[in-house]
């Protein structure tokens, strides 16, 4: 399978769109976050919006007439793009590690067939 440099980047691009564009969805009409994402404390870690990702962000929902302060899960962003890029960055250098010996070792294998 031969994948050039173009598709990798695009691959990459598209993926690192993908992870921003989840910052940008609300959770639900008529709710406002009004908190960061944040992690749970030890007493929160049995609440249900702490279980899924141990962290937890602030909405202020109006749906029915007064206001409600709810919480819900979320991935704290930072760290998963850190993660994506801790993942990332290592395999781009391992292929063009390896693209530069297959071509390093292909012209070789052409230069001993020369002589």
């Amino acid at each position: 399978m031969k994948v050039n440099k173009l598709s990798f980047i695009k691959i990459i691009l598209l993926l690192c769109s993908l992870l921003l564009l989840q910052t940008f969805v609300n959770c639900e009409e008529g709710c406002q976050s009004t908190g960061e994402c944040i992690r749970c404390t030890e007493e929160e870690k049995d609440q249900e919006y702490c279980k899924e990702t141990n962290y937890k962000q602030q909405y202020k929902c109006t749906d029915l007439g007064e206001p409600k302060t709810i919480y819900k899960s979320c991935t704290n962003k930072t760290q998963d793009i850190m993660s994506f890029l801790a993942f990332v960055i290592p395999m781009a250098l391992i292929s063009a590690l390896s693209f530069y010996f297959i071509k390093k070792k292909n012209k070789d294998h052409q230069n001993v067939h020369k002589i």
